[in-house]
């Protein structure tokens, strides 16, 4: 999707080459396109690919490739190389964090591996980013139960490790400051934590996020702002009823101390916005029980209606051309966008 800074919908595109499997992570290029990174199921099953995929800053595919370095493979971060040569890709393959340097074409020009993890469980939240230093911050976490483990460590170019932690729990999120300190979001059995280590390994700070009770407690992001403070999202599973899962967020400044959060139920007020006919000829209702605001746009995001909408009400679009829109609707319950056709 593209919005704009406000959050309002302007258009979207979709990509086929990407059906069975997942983006995980997006950089906005400075021609205004976007390289996304992510995985591919094999449709015959036991194989997982990486991909790059560029597009242009109108949406439109430049090129897509693939990487396997193992025949499980999870690239979970990119990021451009700070001598301009290309970007460096990086995430799981197979037991092992793995590096690839691409060019502007997205070929390989050189690979790195990390962490051959003492479980021999596959990795996931792995990856690896350059730090302000000249080095190189590796980070990841295997799938063993019961005894999770992560490791953070640093490596010089050529993959000579530096120094490396493996500590019991879930590595979530890694970001390097411009001081080239590490900080870390994990978890383990007791609660969710915020760990700062110095450039040569040295804990400065570790705190519990403690807003959170609940367990499991899963980190779906974390952002690190100028402010010197971290944003954490993510939810707790409550049990295992999927309606009782809590979305929570979580602020909090470098040195580890809360002082913004926020749960609430993930589930609970959500609604499946459904517009129906579709495709309509001359109007359409809302299953929503709920008022809000219905926008309906055109293709290339220009605001075409505006409805103040109360439960019950039928949209008129008898003036609109046959053809596909996109519609948004926000209320109490959050923000739904979809697909209309005009007949």
């Amino acid at each position: 999707y593209k919005v704009t800074p406000e959050g309002e919908y302007i258009t979207s595109w979709d990509y086929p080459e990407v059906s069975n499997g997942y983006v995980n992570d997006m950089l906005i290029l400075p021609d205004g396109g976007a390289l996304m990174v992510g995985h591919m199921y094999s449709t015959t099953g036991g194989i997982t690919d990486g991909f790059a995929l560029r597009v242009d800053l109108n949406g439109r595919k430049v090129w897509m490739r693939h990487y396997t370095p193992s025949l499980q493979t999870y690239i979970n971060h990119i990021e451009a190389l700070t001598d301009n040569s290309g970007y460096l890709i990086s995430g799981m393959a197979g037991y092992k964090i793995f590096a690839d340097w691409i060019t502007e074409d997205g070929d390989v020009f050189d690979q790195k591996f990390y962490w051959n993890n003492s479980a021999n469980n596959d990795l996931y939240f792995a990856g690896v980013m350059q730090s302000p230093d000249s080095t190189f911050i590796a980070w990841g976490s295997n799938t063993a139960e019961p005894e999770r483990k992560w490791t953070v460590g640093k490596y010089l170019r050529d993959g000579t490790r530096v120094w490396q932690n493996e500590v019991t729990g879930a590595c979530q999120t890694v970001f390097v400051n411009t001081d080239a300190e590490i900080l870390v979001s994990f978890d383990d059995a007791s609660g969710i934590y915020f760990r700062k280590y110095s450039r040569d390994n040295t804990i400065i700070k570790t705190a519990i996020i403690g807003t959170v009770t609940r367990t499991p407690k899963i980190i779906f992001a974390a952002a690190w702002n100028y402010d010197n403070t971290a944003v954490f999202t993510g939810y707790n599973k409550v049990d295992s009823n999927v309606e009782r899962e809590n979305f929570w967020f979580c602020k909090i400044a470098e040195v580890g101390n809360p002082y913004l959060s926020v749960e609430k139920p993930l589930m609970a007020e959500r609604e499946d916005l459904i517009i129906y006919p579709n495709p309509a000829k001359d109007a359409f209702s809302l299953n929503s029980r709920v008022p809000g605001t219905l926008v309906i746009y055109s293709l290339s995001g220009q605001v075409l209606q505006t409805q103040a909408y109360l439960p019950g009400d039928k949209t008129d679009i008898s003036l609109l051309a046959s053809g596909l829109y996109m519609y948004k609707f926000s209320s109490g319950k959050g923000l739904s966008t979809g697909k209309l056709v005009k007949e």
